[in-house]
């Protein structure tokens, strides 16, 4: 378990990718949870417990479903275990490590102060999140770095999308 926690830090430092990971199911359900437990920590101050859980399981499904007909489209169905548990792990990494940054945030904003440090941190773990993402989307499709950020910044516009569409009037 050391080695596996050590493997998503050298995915989250660009040093391996997810065809470094067991293709593991049993392992991917652990991770699951996981990760979506971390993920609702992290939205809860933002949006409340139940809004926050329903936007993480969205976030997870329609990611998973894209990420499989991709790799159907591409001929590259084996590799959705491994590239998914990548996603996973290094979604639990930052997950973690946005969660008191968030929360530092929110503080702040509930005394209407500001957190100029914690809002730089905020967009720097962004926008290394975004680095992995397609970090582990160029090695799982086999594409450029160029076109691997365009499917990750496309993905988040989309679950935006979605997240809105499904919470349309709800505050």
């Amino acid at each position: 378990m050391h080695s596996l926690i050590f493997r998503f830090i050298d995915i989250c430092m660009l040093r391996a990718g997810p065809q470094d990971l067991p293709a593991s199911a049993s392992l991917l359900r652990v991770l699951l949870a996981l990760n979506i437990l971390v993920g609702t920590l992290v939205s809860f101050p933002l949006s409340g417990f139940d809004r926050a859980l329903l936007e993480v399981v969205i976030d997870v499904v329609l990611l998973a479903l894209l990420l499989y007909a991709g790799l159907q489209w591409r001929g590259l169905p084996r590799r959705f275990t491994q590239i998914f548990l990548a996603l996973q792990g290094t979604g639990i990494i930052f997950g973690m490590l946005m969660m008191p940054v968030v929360y530092q945030l929110v503080a702040a904003n509930a005394v209407n102060e500001s957190a100029p440090v914690a809002a730089l941190v905020w967009w720097g773990l962004v926008f290394w999140n975004v680095t992995i993402f397609a970090h582990i989307l160029r090695h799982g499709f086999d594409i450029r770095l160029g076109l691997a950020f365009a499917l990750a910044i496309a993905y988040i516009v989309l679950f935006w999308q979605v997240s809105n569409v499904i919470f349309a009037g709800t505050a």
